[in-house]
């Protein structure tokens, strides 16, 4: 795991070092639980949860992560995610915090928190310094071989007249593969949308890339590093190597730390990863 994962001082998300230069941004990762807490600080509307509890906890999340200045939004803008590869512009803080469907958003309004929700699926926090202009991605499998990130990127280079190597990637935490099996249809999905086979790893000691034309079918399961699939969409998006930062923690290994959806047989909270600039 990337050691510049840090537990922020009030202990309710993680933050990265790489970001924590730009004063003029705030970002952040929440986790499962805040300190001396037994219950979930969950974020997300997945069940019969208390309405107002949850408004509350985002609330607490918003606050926490806008603690270090600057006027605090009034909430986080999410999207409705359909595990596509569709992002959303924000041009003006939106009148409802809930957008329409999409999986990334990008701007370089101050004042608006972008977030997506996740308990297993690879939010990505994109920066871009010299535009000062910000993007979330929500990438599980689908939208990871749809290309999501890179449609990102390709959005902020269009609309907010980004340049790629200026950007600065960090994945945050996601199931691994170390705990995520899949089947040959996600492997074929990979090579119908992607043309590549980057990411997987049969199961095997030590694992190795599979080989061209290479089904694993006679190697056992298959699992998928979705960091290793974002981290070379993000090297043909024109990122550069030392600018990614792609090895989070497994949320499904720490569910003490994080929500896991896989592990949890789908019964769980969810998470939030947020970034946006300081009014």
């Amino acid at each position: 795991m990337d050691n510049n994962f840090q537990r922020s001082d009030c202990g309710t998300f993680l933050y990265h070092q790489s970001l924590e230069p730009f004063k003029w941004l705030r970002h952040g990762f929440s986790l499962r639980r805040r300190p001396n807490d037994v219950s979930d600080f969950n974020l997300g509307f997945n069940g019969n949860e208390n309405r107002d509890l949850i408004l509350r906890n985002r609330r607490d999340f918003v606050s926490a992560v806008w603690s270090a200045g600057g006027k605090i939004p009034a909430d986080v803008i999410l999207v409705r995610q359909i595990h596509s590869n569709r992002v959303i512009t924000i041009k003006a803080p939106p009148a409802s915090p809930v957008c329409e469907e999409a999986d990334g958003l990008v701007s370089d309004v101050p004042g608006v928190l972008l977030g997506v929700q996740t308990a297993d699926c690879m939010p990505v926090l994109i920066a871009a310094p010299q535009r000062r202009a910000v993007a979330v991605v929500h990438a599980g499998w689908r939208g990871t071989a749809k290309r999501i990130a890179q449609n990102v990127v390709a959005r902020m280079k269009t609309d907010l007249h980004v340049d790629p190597a200026d950007c600065l990637a960090v994945v945050g935490p996601c199931i691994r593969s170390c705990c995520y099996e899949v089947g040959l249809e996600v492997l074929q999905a990979f090579r119908d949308e992607m043309g590549t086979d980057i990411g997987f790893l049969p199961e095997t000691p030590g694992g190795r890339q599979l080989a061209p034309g290479e089904s694993g079918a006679s190697r056992g399961p298959l699992r998928l590093d979705l960091p290793a699939a974002c981290l070379n969409q993000l090297l043909e998006a024109g990122l550069k190597a030392e600018r990614i930062f792609s090895d989070p923690p497994c949320t499904a290994c720490h569910q003490e730390l994080f929500f896991s959806h896989r592990a949890e047989s789908g019964r769980t909270g969810r998470m939030i990863a947020t970034i946006g600039l300081v009014a």
